[in-house]
């Protein structure tokens, strides 16, 4: 047996769906370029597109206006994607068709595959030509080639084959289930292996943290770009700049010079900038001692602050990414800051109807939302009255 330790090289195997997953992020993240789908052209000899965020798209594929890309997204040639689709952390083959309404998270789509309207999928790998019909959710499954999902059904932790598949398919003997762990569905055209692969449910985030990088080459280290720390000090940064903003009366656009500034000082990206902005102007009050106890005096003067910062905000909050972030951004401060949570909807209600967060985008990031997870479950719980509210108020417009 021969050993080769790879300095400047890259070099990974895929034995599950939790490393499947992983290499493929490496890959649409560009960190073992050349290896990047912009570079690779397909056998017709179309070559996609890199835009920011990571979005590849074939330049013959067809996406609605009003469709979702929001990060770390590859769409092949020739798929057709309809209305008010939201897509994130998710790959899709070629001559594929996805309908109106429909969510994507951290899936992947081979050739040939039709999903449609009001469909669910997270977390999942759908083989060439499978078809999905409306209104069905696939959570932490596989469903290999050719399967059809009828309308309204939901899968969960599950992997479906056709019985009349051969042997030498993408799957190997080794990665199916064994027979004493499958059921039938219907005798004559699927089995159904219940929780393929054990770490199937675990956090893709925790696959960095595992033995495939571990290494005391300091090379490791530099995944993460910028470092911990320089994102540390921009945040500090950025809350001195907009508390001096305050005590010196500062106009916005003296502040967006100072933020673009220190953007580039500490090379942080766009993404980074927005979160951290919404948290230093939420972290405004305490830096300032102000009383939690006082609901309602607290609250009036969150709204004065966001007052004062709106057209900072409208600079750097104007697409649909963007406040995807200034949510995220919402919801991590909630999680790790008990006092703000009754306070939320507030915000969030108060930045809607000054139109610098959009209904859709509201809408679609609340879908991602975990209910069943612990700490989602609070933003969940905040939100559902306004979300309901957003939702009555649509239906008695389109009456």
């Amino acid at each position: 047996m021969y050993l080769s330790f790879i300095d400047n090289e890259y070099a990974a195997t895929v034995t599950n769906l939790l490393s499947y997953k992983a290499i493929s992020q490496d890959v649409i993240n560009r960190w073992v370029f050349p290896i990047v789908p912009d570079l690779f052209a397909s056998k017709e000899g179309n070559i996609c597109t890199h835009q920011r965020f990571d979005i590849y798209r074939a330049k013959d594929v067809t996406v609605s206006r009003s469709c979702c890309l929001e990060q770390d997204v590859v769409i092949g040639s020739r798929t057709k994607i309809g209305n008010n689709t939201k897509i994130s952390g998710s790959v899709i083959g070629q001559n594929c068709t996805i309908g109106n309404n429909v969510v994507l998270k951290n899936v992947f789509v081979w050739n040939g595959v039709t999903i449609g309207d009001n469909c669910l999928i997270e977390r999942a790998i759908l083989a060439d030509d499978v078809v999905v019909n409306q209104d069905a959710k696939v959570f932490e499954s596989v469903i290999s080639y050719g399967f059809k999902v009828d309308p309204g059904t939901q899968i969960d932790k599950k992997a479906l084959t056709l019985k009349s598949e051969e042997d030498d398919d993408a799957f190997s003997d080794d990665d199916r289930c064994s027979s004493e762990h499958t059921e039938s569905v219907d005798d004559n055209e699927t089995e159904v292996c219940v929780n393929p692969w054990s770490v199937l449910s675990a956090a893709v985030d925790d696959y960095y943290d595992s033995s495939v990088y571990n290494s005391e080459d300091e090379e490791c280290d530099d995944r993460d770009s910028p470092h911990l720390d320089d994102t540390k000090l921009f945040f500090g940064e950025v809350l001195d700049t907009l508390i001096r903003g305050i005590n010196e009366k500062l106009t916005c656009d003296n502040l967006i010079l100072e933020i673009n500034g220190l953007k580039y000082a500490y090379n942080v990206t766009i993404t980074e900038v927005n979160v951290f902005l919404t948290k230093a102007i939420l972290e405004i009050p305490m830096k300032l001692s102000k009383d939690v106890s006082n609901p309602s005096r607290f609250s009036a003067f969150f709204k004065s602050l966001f007052t004062k910062f709106l057209p900072l905000l409208r600079n750097y909050m104007k697409s649909c990414e963007s406040q995807t972030d200034l949510l995220n951004a919402l919801k991590e401060f909630t999680i790790t800051n008990a006092y703000f949570s009754p306070f939320l909807m507030t915000i969030v209600h108060f930045l809607y109807e000054n139109d610098i967060l959009q209904e859709d985008t509201i809408v679609g990031w609340f879908d991602f939302l975990d209910s069943l997870d612990p700490y989602e479950k609070i933003v969940h719980q905040k939100l559902l009255p306004f979300i309901t509210w957003l939702q009555k108020a649509e239906e008695e417009d389109s009456d």
